[in-house]
């Protein structure tokens, strides 16, 4: 483990949040959007159905 992992690991729930925040990004298909994590973008997640973000929170 990197001396940044670590650093990412011991921070504060906020600073924590606002990595995960800043490492996601997105692209629009026919179907909707589609969430990706930029530092592993090869780790998708099979769903069998969508839902709306909003719903989720």
């Amino acid at each position: 483990m990197s001396s940044a992992d670590h650093e990412r690991q011991s921070g504060t729930d906020d600073e924590l949040e606002l990595d995960a925040v800043e490492s996601v990004e997105t692209y629009e298909t026919s179907g909707g959007i589609v969430f990706y994590d930029v530092r592993n973008p090869l780790a998708w997640v099979k769903a069998t159905h969508s839902v709306a973000l909003p719903d989720q929170v």
